[in-house]
């Protein structure tokens, strides 16, 4: 009989990465509902400043002009990115046991003695 690792897991990594696609979804599914909002908030921001760079470069093509709107680009991409791999490690990450800071709860095996 074969047994999985990740039986008992509620949350999944491949789940949130793929909601993720709209920055702060992946945040809101593992429960961080604060971080999703800053992460859809600064998502919506980027978007709306890339839509008017676009319209500026097409109204005037500069190098400025074009500089701010590839600026504009890499942000948002940057917002994906980070917004995705946060999601996804922090479900990963859902089950991981959480130890006391005084390491009381540190099985003997990691605890450091004098």
């Amino acid at each position: 009989m074969m047994a999985f690792a990740d039986e008992t897991k509620e949350k999944s990594g491949q789940k949130a990465l793929f909601i993720s696609i709209v920055p702060g979804a992946g945040q809101i599914y593992n429960g961080s509902y604060v971080r999703g909002l800053v992460y859809i908030s600064v998502g919506i921001y980027y978007s709306a400043k890339l839509v008017e760079t676009q319209s500026d470069y097409e109204a005037s093509p500069t190098k400025t002009t074009h500089r701010l709107r590839n600026n504009k680009i890499w942000l948002l991409s940057l917002t994906y990115i980070m917004s995705m791999v946060d999601a996804y490690v922090e479900a990963e990450l859902a089950d991981f046991e959480k130890y006391d800071i005084n390491g009381e709860s540190l099985p003997d095996s990691l605890v450091f003695t004098k």
